[in-house]
C-alpha cells in the first residue's frame, strides 16, 4: 500500500469514525444542528487526519528504507566475517590451507578416515636458484605454479597446504601409497613441463621433488567398527 492510500484510508476512517460521533451527540437537536454538527465533523477530521497519517505513513517508509539498509549493511558484514574467517585459515599467496590449519585440517580428516590415508611432502627443487636468478617475483610465479598443478591434479579430495616457503603439503585419507605415488609423479612431470616464467616475461623450469608417507590417526577400535 503506498503513501497514499494509507493516508486516505486512514482520513476515510476518521471522517466516518466523526460522522458517526457527530450523529450521537447532534441528532436530538433537530436537522439544521445535526447537519452544522456532520460538516464540522467532517472538516475537524480531514483537518487532523489527513496529515498526521501522511506524516506516520511517510515515518513508516522511512523506517522501512532504513531497515532494508540496516539488514543489507547486516548481510554484508556477515559476509567479510566469514571471507576473515576463511583467510585466517588461508596463505595469502595461493590460498591453500597455512601450515597450522593443514595440520588440524589432516589431524580432523585422518581422525574421521576408516583406513589409511597418505600424505606428500612435496618441496620445489633449486628455489634459491630461481630466486638469485630470476627475482623474487619469479619465485613468486613458481609458488604459484606449484598451488595451481596441485589444485588441478588432486582437487576437492586432497587437503592441500603450504606450509612455509617452497614447501607444500597433501593428504588424502583412505588412499595408499600406490595410488598417490602416480598422483605424485603426475604433478611434477606436469610442472617439468610447464614452461614458469616471471611477470617480467623471463621464463624457466620447475622441478619438485615428493616424499611419501602412510598417515593413520584412528584406534584400533575404530578400525574393527
Amino acid at each position: 500500500m503506498t503513501v497514499w492510500q494509507r493516508t486516505g484510508v486512514i482520513t476515510v476512517f476518521a471522517v466516518i469514525c466523526a460522522q458517526i460521533g457527530a450523529y450521537l451527540s447532534a441528532a436530538g437537536f433537530g436537522p439544521d444542528v445535526l447537519a452544522a454538527a456532520q460538516r464540522d465533523a467532517f472538516l475537524i477530521a480531514v483537518a487532523i487526519a489527513a496529515p498526521v497519517s501522511w506524516r506516520l505513513s511517510g515515518q513508516s517508509e522511512r523506517l522501512k528504507r532504513v531497515n532494508a539498509e540496516l539488514l543489507k549493511l547486516n548481510s554484508e558484514l556477515d559476509s567479510q566475517r566469514r571471507h576473515a574467517e576463511y583467510m585466517a585459515r588461508r596463505d595469502a599467496a595461493t590460498g591453500l590451507f597455512n601450515r597450522p590449519n593443514f595440520v588440524a585440517e589432516v589431524r580432523l580428516r585422518a581422525k574421521s578416515a576408516k583406513q589409511l590415508g597418505t600424505l606428500a611432502m612435496i618441496d620445489a627443487d633449486r628455489f634459491k636458484a630461481i630466486n638469485d636468478n630470476f627475482g623474487h617475483e619469479a619465485g613468486d610465479a613458481a609458488i604459484m605454479a606449484i598451488a595451481d598443478a596441485m589444485r588441478d591434479e588432486f582437487g576437492d579430495d586432497a587437503v592441500l597446504g603450504r606450509l612455509g616457503g617452497e614447501e607444500f603439503g597433501v593428504y588424502i585419507p583412505d588412499s595408499d601409497l600406490s595410488a598417490m605415488r602416480k598422483r605424485a609423479e603426475r604433478l611434477r612431470k606436469m610442472l617439468a613441463a610447464t614452461d614458469v616464467r616471471s611477470p617480467r616475461g623471463r621464463g624457466f623450469k620447475l622441478t619438485v621433488s615428493a616424499g611419501l608417507s602412510e598417515l593413520a590417526l584412528y584406534s584400533d577400535a575404530d578400525r574393527g567398527a
